[in-house]
């Protein structure tokens, strides 16, 4: 394992331990918010049930946001997961990752009989 390799688990690792936290604070946010709706609802002498839509749009204001940016940040860790996997493979072959040193390209059989109707330009 190469040291590009070693960094960007470490970067990968760190993402996810970040998402966990955002993840867990968004449980926290739930917990405390439903808490705070059920004391306020049974000081006026309701439930929470009674709140309606108040509810609703007080516990998904506090945890939303929270779990928005837990999951882009885990997606972004599982892209660069998926990414270096990639090229770890490519490393491995290098032969897929070099390019031909001279000025033609690799090209399929059935175009190699093709005929081309207008010569290219020495000038690029």
């Amino acid at each position: 394992m190469n040291n590009k390799t070693k960094k960007s688990k470490g970067l990968v690792l760190t993402f996810y331990i970040i998402a966990g936290i955002f993840a867990a604070i968004a449980v926290f946010a739930l917990v405390y918010s439903i808490r705070y709706l059920s004391s306020y609802a049974t000081s006026y002498g309701m439930g929470i049930s009674d709140l309606g839509l108040e509810a609703v749009q007080y516990v998904l204001s506090a945890t939303c946001s929270y779990i928005g940016f837990a999951a882009v940040i885990f997606g972004v860790g599982k892209i660069i997961s998926k990414l270096t996997a990639c090229c770890e493979c490519d490393i491995q072959e290098p032969q897929l990752c070099e390019l031909p040193l001279d000025d033609t390209a690799p090209v399929s059989e059935e175009l190699k009989d093709e005929e081309v109707s207008e010569p290219l330009s020495e000038e690029y």
